[in-house]
């Protein structure tokens, strides 16, 4: 039975899991999704996904900073990902979120994501339709 909402059209042969390219962003990224728009478009594989995610937190790097919120936290690979927060908990649970919502905007404009050691996120912007 095909998942309600997924997109119409042929299907194509997939070796991982196929996603219906109408999820939400948070049904995309599972536990570690908190970005509120929809990925259009892209067929991503969620262990792929997951792997670039957790790669990507490896490598991230934290000071204590002179500000209300002295944890700061940045993925240096990543240009422009970076959080702060109160603990270094709420830091890094900022980052995670910074690092979601960069992903899906670059999905959703079509830029490239680097890879990160051997993680990489690699997409198909071909239809796909899911069956259960």
């Amino acid at each position: 039975m095909a998942r309600q909402g997924a997109c119409s059209g042929p299907e194509f042969p997939v070796v991982k899991t196929k996603i219906p390219c109408n999820l939400t962003a948070n049904e995309l990224l599972g536990t570690m999704g908190r970005a509120k728009e929809y990925i259009s478009l892209q067929l991503i594989n969620v262990q792929m996904l997951t792997e670039y995610i957790k790669a990507a937190m490896y490598k991230a790097t934290y000071e204590i900073i002179d500000d209300p919120e002295p944890f700061y936290g940045e993925i240096p690979e990543l240009k422009g990902v970076w959080a702060t927060g109160k603990t270094l908990e709420a830091c890094r649970d900022s980052l995670m979120s910074a690092l979601d919502d960069w992903i899906v905007f670059r999905l959703r404009t079509g830029r490239s994501i680097p890879s990160i050691g051997a993680a990489s996120i690699l997409v198909s912007t071909e239809p796909v339709s899911v069956v259960e």
